[in-house]
């Protein structure tokens, strides 16, 4: 089945892309490092606190090289006309997000919205959570590139926020084992064009081939479906549009 592997480099746009293209995240005002001592399980880790300095927001990121995720995410407001926060280990009105809630990675900020993606991939999909800079989460899903290029644009005011990317849908059916069935749920539920259809014989067959053991079950195995999407989150609840453009598909994992 198709294996996401995550590469941290992978989250930065192609040099190409930037020059055509508006950047879909801000640009920080400052980014500051401190090397922060090892620890006596791993002397030889390198421990590091990053801080990203926008007008009114200090994004902090605390990453331990022998550990997947950062060790530790927080948001900390900044009043106007207050002079920001050092990059240290605690700060007033510092906003912590759990572990429980996430420990991935810090991905960019547009507007009053911020985006981190998962430590990894699950099902050939990016899981990504969008929060407030005073911590509350806003729109959780997941996209089917790593690339900072999956997500297409971010809009936000006070009470809405518009996110359009490449979405990652897991399809509780399988396209190879019941394809009409399973493509009218598809269709149903996430609102892709009928006829927009892909073709995923060749990919279970590869799959199948290459463990033919586990064949009669990989044939049962569920779809996930990659396509255009925009998010839409007010209030509490979040609506999904499928927008006109190509339709994937590949494996659950």
């Amino acid at each position: 089945m198709r294996v996401t592997i995550v590469a941290v480099a992978a989250l930065m746009c192609t040099a190409a892309h930037a020059a055509t293209e508006p950047p879909v995240f801000e640009k920080p005002a400052k980014i500051s490092s401190v090397a922060l001592p090892p620890d006596s399980y791993n002397p030889t880790f390198k421990h590091t606190r990053y801080c990203y300095y926008y007008p009114g927001t200090m994004v902090k990121v605390v990453n331990y090289e022998d550990e997947k995720g950062a060790h530790r995410l927080s948001l900390t407001p900044i009043p106007i006309n207050e002079k920001p926060p050092s990059c240290k280990a605690g700060n007033a009105r510092e906003i912590i997000i759990p572990w429980q809630k996430w420990s991935g990675y810090y991905l960019g900020k547009r507007g009053a919205a911020f985006f981190f993606v998962a430590d990894d991939g699950t099902n050939g999909g990016m899981p990504f959570v969008v929060y407030t800079a005073f911590g509350n989460e806003i729109l959780r899903d997941s996209s089917e590139l790593i690339e900072r290029d999956a997500i297409r644009s971010v809009w936000m005011d006070a009470t809405v926020l518009v996110v359009r990317y490449r979405r990652a849908w897991h399809a509780p059916c399988s396209l190879y084992a019941d394809p009409a069935a399973c493509w009218k749920t598809v269709v149903a539920q996430t609102g892709v064009a009928e006829r927009a259809r892909p073709d995923c014989r060749a990919l279970y067959q590869a799959e199948m081939k290459r463990t033919s053991k586990y064949a009669a079950d990989i044939a049962k195995s569920q779809t996930m479906i990659g396509y255009e999407a925009e998010a839409r989150s007010s209030r509490g609840k979040t609506s999904f549009t499928a927008l006109p453009g190509r339709v994937t598909c590949w494996l659950e994992d």
